[in-house]
Formats: structure tokens, sequence, C-alpha cells
């Protein structure tokens, strides 16, 4: 049965399971700056004492997994190289004041369709970006040579060593892997298979592919991807990242030296790019002059952010020896104890418990609850609230009441009196009109004259008069 694993690998902090620590980890080993972490999918093989799982924690518990370079001048001579249909890393091997070459991978620059693509655009750390042009390309050797006119000052290229490393030396790959390319460290770890060239004990991530690696500050291979790599990646804010060890490079120092050789032939202290043409002497490179012919404009963008302090190289001091006498507590920091898998067994078990990160996806509601009267009461006022104080739920409103009288001290208008005057006969049952004086007079029916006796109803004084015929 496949089982997952996920290991939280804090920057120089070993892993915490609840209440204890596991110790074991506890190294200046470093995973990825920011704390992010570190999947590996586990198989029953993986427990075994030969397994993946175990090694990788061995090898973080001896301090010899990322850990960080102190800054070395050559370390401006690793690059990022930007091709249509992907990207890696590049070390710069030969500078002059027009130009400088870059060797990287062939699979960096190779085209989904086929062939190499032509133009490519650079990354230095400090931000500048240029375009460069691929010279020569090695597939089966997983090599490739740019060249870059007019590049930037202030940096030094990385000389190709003609000695070969031995199993005891240590390596430094210099490459961009991840997913923040503004947070490159150079890391270094010590080879141990000649197999396939050059074959260290080191992961590496998707973007470390054309990273120089480095021996005393010289180049002796170019990574391209890993020998026998297990099911391990890295997982970020910006999704699963692939790790896998050890670091492999496809090509040996004699091979290296023909191909670097072959790219550009070397005049006083600098290198003349045949650009395309046959190279001159070592091995015959074939050249593909394909690909994609459009311009990448050099533009220049601002550095990144200042980089955190890098830890020291050097590991750090022998862990005690405990004489076979483990105390049953696996991680004890003793140097010849090997830790039960069992018990790595039971502190992953722990993490998985008590890690929120660790949980499953949430499952599905519950069934509605049943509703008491209580609560059904509180609802129902809670409705009849709301409809009294939105005014979308009103009604209609209602006839208008009749009209008071005047204030005490209020002023007469005449303006007032010919409304009121208008709404009182407005009142009157029956209306007739007149024609006094010239003027139109109307005859109010009343009581006191009469239902046909005519009267003048006077609107300014209210003053009935009988109308003299």
């Amino acid at each position: 049965m496949l089982r997952k694993l996920l290991i939280l690998l804090a920057i120089a902090m070993p892993i915490q399971a609840s209440a204890q620590s596991m110790t074991y980890l506890g190294s200046k080993a470093e995973v990825f700056p920011g704390g992010d972490q570190l999947a590996i999918e586990l198989t029953d093989y993986s427990y075994t004492q030969d397994g993946p799982l175990i090694n990788f924690l061995r090898r973080v518990r001896q301090g010899i997994v990322w850990r960080w370079s102190r800054p070395q001048p050559y370390h401006n001579a690793a690059v990022v190289v930007h091709a249509p249909d992907g990207s890696g890393s590049g070390t710069i091997i030969q500078v002059s004041g027009a130009h400088c070459v870059i060797i990287t991978c062939h699979h960096v620059v190779e085209m989904n369709r086929g062939g190499v693509s032509r133009n490519v655009t650079i990354k230095w750390m400090s931000g500048y970006k240029a375009q460069g042009t691929v010279i020569a390309h090695d597939s089966e050797g997983d090599m490739a040579a740019i060249v870059v006119q007019n590049p930037p000052r202030g940096f030094v290229g990385v000389p190709v060593s003609r000695v070969a490393p031995r199993d005891t030396d240590e390596v430094e790959v210099m490459g961009f892997g991840g997913p923040d390319f503004g947070r490159f460290r150079p890391y270094r770890a010590r080879p141990v298979s000649g197999i396939g060239g050059l074959c260290i004990d080191a992961p590496c991530i998707s973007g470390d592919s054309g990273a120089g690696m480095v021996v005393n500050g010289a180049l002796v291979g170019v990574q391209f991807g890993a020998f026998a790599a297990p099911h391990i990646s890295l997982s970020s804010s910006q999704g699963s990242i692939p790790l896998v060890y050890p670091a492999t490079s496809r090509t040996d120092v004699n091979r290296l030296v023909s191909f670097t050789q072959g790219a550009c032939q070397i005049i006083g202290g600098g290198c003349q790019p045949q650009y395309y043409g046959q190279p001159q002497g070592g091995v015959q490179i074939g050249i593909n002059q394909g690909g994609n012919d459009g311009f990448y404009p050099p533009e220049y963008s601002p550095p990144p952010a200042n980089q955190p302090q890098q830890p020291e190289l050097n590991p750090p001091a022998n862990a005690p020896q405990c004489n076979g006498n483990c105390n049953g507590k696996c991680g004890s920091g003793c140097k010849d104890c090997e830790c039960d898998v069992d018990e790595i067994a039971g502190k992953v078990s722990d993490i998985i418990k008590n890690d929120d990160s660790m949980r499953g996806p949430q499952g599905p509601k519950g069934d509605p609850g049943v509703v008491s009267e209580e609560h059904l009461a509180s609802v129902v006022a809670s409705i009849i609230k709301q409809l009294k104080s939105d005014p979308d739920m009103r009604g209609p409103p209602g006839p208008v009441g009749p009209q008071g009288l005047p204030g005490k001290d209020a002023e007469i208008t005449p303006e007032l009196i010919d409304q009121i005057t208008e709404q009182v006969i407005a009142r009157l049952p029956r209306r007739r009109f007149v024609i006094v004086d010239g003027a139109k007079r109307e005859i109010i029916e009343d009581e006191t004259y009469g239902p046909d006796e005519p009267v003048v109803f006077d609107i300014r004084s209210f003053n009935k008069q009988k109308v003299v015929q």
C-alpha cells in the first residue's frame, strides 16, 4: 500500500512531533528558504534501512544535504537561462570586454517541437538581463554554449577543470531551482559514484538543470537531472516541485573540456565564438541552426532584495560517540546510533495526528437538526422586526386626515383664505351662479335663504347677501 509522508523541514530547525522532537534531524541542513515542506512518497521498501527515507534522513542528520556555501566571487558567474520553451541555470566560463560564454544543458535550450532555440535571455543575480545566442550544443552530453555580447562588468568566469573530481571531493552546485529564483544559494555535497559522468549525493530541483558543478572553484560538470530518483518533491505555495537525487552530470571532465574548446576558440585572454561554424579542435559538435529567431531585447530590471546571511559552509562539530548505547532513543545525537524503523513510523504517525496541515479534505455536511419552539419563536420575532423596520415591506399610505384649525397666532394670508374658501365651497351640496354687477357670483342654497333664494357669497368677507332682483 502506498503511503505518503509530509516531513516539515524548517530552516535550521528540527522536525517537531507534538511534545517530542525528532532530534536526529537537528543539524544545520536547510531544505529550502522559507521553511517549505518536503513531501516523500513512501512504499514498504522506503522504511527499510537501505530505503530512500532512511538514507535521506541519515544524510540530513550528517549535515550533507543542502548546506549553503560561503559567498565566493565566482558565484556571480551563475546565471538564469530563459528559453522560449523552458528555463534553467548556466555558468559563465569565459569573460572578455566584448562578450562572455555560458555553459548550460542542451535540454534547457531545446524546443518542444524539436531543434534548439537560437536566442535566449540571460539573467544575472543583480537583475540585469541580456540577449544570448546559442553557438554550440551536444545532445548526447546534454551541453550547450551561449554567447552574450557586451555583458555587465564586475564578475569573473569559472574556469573549466582538467582534473576529474575524486570520491572524497565536495562538489558545489550553483543552480536556481525552486519557485523563487531570487533566493539563489549554492550548496555542496560529496560524490558517491562516477556513473553517468559525475554523480553526487545531493538533491536537485526543476530549474537546476544546467547548473555548474564546481570543485575548488573550477567547473567539473553540468547538472542535468538525477541518475536514480525516488519519489520526492517540494511542496510550496506555487505547487509541487520535483526533487530528485543524486544530482548527475552526463558529461565528464574530458568531454566538458573538448566541448568548450570546440565551441569557442581561445584568443588571448578571451574566447572568440565561432557562431554556428565548425568547432576548432576537440569533438565535432553537430550544430542545428533552426529554432526561434525572435529577438529578446536586453532590458534592465532592479536587483532582487537583500538576501539573508548565508550559514557557514563548514559542517557542525562531530556528534559524541555512544559506543552503541543509544538508550532506546532514536536521534539521541549519538554518531553511531541507528534509528529503529518502527520508532520512525511512530513519530511520523504522531506528526500526522497532531499537525493540522496533515488533515484530509472536509467531509460532507450533516443532516439538519430539529428546530425547537424557542428557536422558532426567535426566528419569527426577528422576521417581524425586520418587516417593521424595512421600508420596502410597508403597505400603501392611508387617507389624508382632516385639516386642523389654524394656529392661535397664525397669520392668515390672502392665499390661505382662497384655499380655505375653495375647500368650503367644494363641500356645499348644490351650487349655482348668477351675474351681479357684471361679475360672476355663486349662488349658495342653505337653510337661511331657502333653496330657491339666490345669495351672493363674498369670498373676502364671508358675508352672505341677498341678490337684488
